[in-house]
C-alpha cells in the first residue's frame, strides 16, 4: 500500500480511536450517574423506612401501613432496577474499553509501519548515495 494511502487510513485510524474514547468516556459517566441514582432511592427507601418504623410505633391504621409497605415495594423494585441498570453500564464501559484499546491499537500498528517504511526508504536513499559516491570516488581515481 502506498504511503499516501497508509496516512489516510491511519487518519481514518485516528479518528475511529477519538469516537471509541468519547464512548469511553460517556460510557464512564454514565456509570457515575447509575451508582448515585442508586445510591439517592437507597438512602431515600433507608429514610422512608425508619420514618416509618417511628410512624409505626406511635401507631398507624392498618390503611396507611399497608400503604407504607407498599411504597417501600415499590422503592425495592426500583432498586432493583437501578441495580441492574448499573450492571449494564459496568458492563458497557468494559466493551466500550475494549473496543477503544483495539482502537488505539490499530493507530500504533500503523503507525509503526509509517515510520519503519520511512526508515527503509531513508536507508535505500543513503544507500544510493553512498553507491553514487563510491562510483564517483572509484572513477576519479581509477580513471
Amino acid at each position: 500500500m502506498p504511503k499516501s494511502q497508509l496516512k489516510t487510513v491511519l487518519f481514518l485510524a485516528d479518528l475511529a480511536e477519538k469516537e471509541a474514547a468519547k464512548s469511553f468516556s460517556k460510557a464512564q459517566a454514565d456509570v457515575v450517574q447509575a451508582e448515585t441514582d442508586l445510591e439517592q432511592v437507597k438512602g431515600y427507601r433507608y429514610e422512608y423506612e425508619q420514618d416509618h418504623f417511628k410512624s409505626s410505633a406511635s401507631g398507624l391504621d392498618s390503611s396507611r401501613l399497608q400503604i407504607s409497605r407498599q411504597f417501600m415495594v415499590q422503592l425495592d423494585k426500583l432498586i432493583e432496577h437501578q441495580s441492574k441498570m448499573l450492571s449494564a453500564n459496568y458492563q458497557l464501559v468494559d466493551q466500550r474499553r475494549d473496543t477503544w484499546l483495539k482502537n488505539r491499537a490499530n493507530r500504533k500498528g500503523l503507525e509503526s509501519i509509517i515510520l519503519k517504511r520511512t526508515k527503509d526508504t531513508e536507508i535505500r536513499n543513503m544507500k544510493a548515495d553512498q553507491r553514487l559516491l563510491d562510483d564517483l570516488f572509484s572513477n576519479r581515481f581509477v580513471g
